[in-house]
């Protein structure tokens, strides 16, 4: 039904679904997800983000290449250009760029989840900056050299959703 080998980031928006797709892709696909679990945590500190762009992402790329893995990433480095924009964090554009290209010489692909209205709450994101984060979303697709996917996931039919993706990867 898939390639050999699948590489997806799925990012978006707070709220999208992210979390919950990459679950019901992983079970239908047989792939394992990573999700950091210390986004929350590391969000507020200074520079931790930073330092996992700089250091840490490095290591997971080398890693899915060298173990030639399949993986599902629920958020990465394309997440991180967003927020440091719209928090004004610390971030390397240069560095972004760089992973993105390594992403796609892994034929690595991108699936960008979207909701027109943040259509919940959040207990990080001001409702006032999901504009915004939809905006850096839209300047990342114009800068990636990654093969992506938008996905309006305002229908909360997450089967349809999975199902696109696969199609997409397929």
């Amino acid at each position: 039904m898939l390639k050999d080998k699948i590489r997806i980031i799925i990012c978006g928006p707070d709220l999208v679904g992210k979390t919950n797709i990459a679950a019901e892709l992983s079970r239908v696909s047989g792939v394992p997800v990573y999700k950091s679990g210390r986004e929350h945590k590391l969000f507020n500190e200074k520079d931790a983000q930073y330092n996992v762009l700089k250091w840490g992402v490095y290591e997971v790329l080398r890693l899915v290449e060298v173990c030639d893995l399949s993986i599902i990433f629920d958020r990465s480095f394309t997440c991180e250009y967003v927020y440091s924009k719209v928090y004004k964090r610390n971030s390397d554009d240069g560095l972004v760029r760089e992973y993105d290209r390594w992403w796609d010489s892994l034929d690595g692909k991108i699936v960008f989840l979207d909701k027109p209205k943040m259509d919940g709450k959040d207990e990080l994101i001001n409702p006032e900056k999901y504009d915004e984060i939809r905006t850096r979303y839209e300047d990342y697709k114009k800068i990636t050299q990654c093969k992506h996917l938008t996905i309006d996931t305002s229908d909360y039919d997450i089967y349809k959703q999975v199902n696109t993706i696969i199609e997409f990867v397929k």
